[in-house]
């Protein structure tokens, strides 16, 4: 859980700074 778990940050992290430039 601990793998799926840090990679899931680090892809959450990444799609979240393209969406937020991308939305606004």
């Amino acid at each position: 859980m601990e793998y799926k778990s840090n990679h899931n940050v680090v892809y959450s992290c990444k799609y979240h700074v393209v969406w937020c430039p991308k939305y606004r």
